[in-house]
């Protein structure tokens, strides 16, 4: 592993290793035990923790605490449903999953994944820019055509749905694309996760209940500064479909090049001032002294066209980055392949 690399897992781990104190607790899920050996994240509705066996092999094990009743239960088994569905070599695997009873009365739906110990491009991302690092333009192109080939396969469902047939045959919106929800493998490949937000598509909003609905989904599932403009503001008369996608997938993008979301660069450049405008405005710019080629300038611009009757979809943005990585001049550096995330 690349030198620099390995300095920002250090980074990770030794911050996780200072902050979260190691439990005793177990985890027996199905006819798999696992020990609890520290916290890695927490968020508003579930726990991720670091788990060994008795192999000594690490797990990632989620955590979701179904107390609030029914609902809450039910958009947990949902998002277990949804993981199952989608299988593909850049989608973070669903090991194993079980539903527990409580003492208390309620139930706590716990999930089984593999453990990444490099975390996600989010993390990656925050480590280069505090060393004043770039990515490669090839580094970036190889990472978001895995990224892709994931999305596509979200995109292009046709098979069976989830509970009540919920998106049977019908293309999928994964609707919370952003670098926290990029793990980067121990052997450096991208990898889709987090399907809690995800939504079947074409969606055709024909009441103002309907919208206040969705728009009251995206704000709680889908991160703003990565948020599609349909989304940040659902009108009468749209259609909420996969390009929403790309929307986010061009912000992330545009992220990894530059260190944050366009418009939270946007807003940070002004001084302040409503994301929620910005981003409905298509509001946003380059920053000056960066060196990337037009053709991922203009590839970013292309996916953040604000009417998504006009936006490209999955497959064409994938031909074009076809195109990009094929014309882009290949790094005079011995090891570029190995220095940070790659699909290679």
């Amino acid at each position: 592993m690349n030198s620099f690399f390995s300095s920002i897992v250090n980074t990770v781990n030794t911050a996780i290793d200072t902050y979260i104190k190691p439990s005793s607790e177990t985890f027996v899920i199905n006819d798999q035990v696992l020990k609890n050996v520290r916290l890695l994240a927490e968020g508003g509705f579930s726990q991720v923790y670091l788990a060994q066996d008795d192999q000594n092999r690490y797990f990632a094990v989620k955590r979701i605490p179904c107390r609030l009743g029914k609902e809450q239960l039910r958009l947990a088994k949902r998002e277990v449903a949804i993981q199952r569905l989608f299988q593909h070599k850049s989608i973070v695997p669903l090991i194993n999953a079980a539903i527990v009873n409580e003492s208390d009365g309620s139930k706590t739906v716990y999930v089984v994944m593999p453990f990444y110990k490099r975390g996600t491009l989010q993390d990656i991302i925050e480590t280069y820019y505090t060393k004043n690092q770039r990515f490669k333009e090839r580094q970036i192109y190889r990472l978001f055509l895995d990224i892709g080939q994931a999305l596509l396969v979200l995109h292009t469902h046709t098979g069976t749905g989830i509970a009540q047939d919920e998106g049977k045959g019908v293309a999928w919106a994964h609707r919370d694309i952003k670098p926290g929800n990029i793990m980067i493998s121990n052997t450096g490949k991208p990898l889709l996760m987090d399907f809690g937000s995800a939504y079947p598509a074409k969606i055709t909003i024909t009441t103002k209940q309907q919208a206040g609905k969705q728009q009251e989904i995206a704000e709680e599932h889908s991160s703003m500064p990565y948020r599609s403009p349909e989304l940040t503001q659902v009108e009468v008369d749209s259609v909420l479909d996969e390009k929403v996608d790309v929307w986010s997938f061009g912000c992330t993008l545009f992220a990894m090049a530059f260190g944050e979301s366009p418009f939270e660069y946007h807003i940070n450049k002004q001084g302040g001032g409503s994301l929620a405008l910005a981003i409905l405005n298509g509001q946003f710019s380059f920053p000056p002294g960066v060196t990337y080629s037009d053709g991922l300038k203009e590839l970013v611009s292309w996916m953040l066209t604000v009417d998504p009757t006009e936006r490209p979809s999955i497959q064409q943005v994938l031909e074009r980055l076809e195109t990009l990585l094929g014309s882009c001049p290949q790094d005079p550096v011995e090891g570029d392949k190995s220095a940070t995330p790659s699909s290679d």
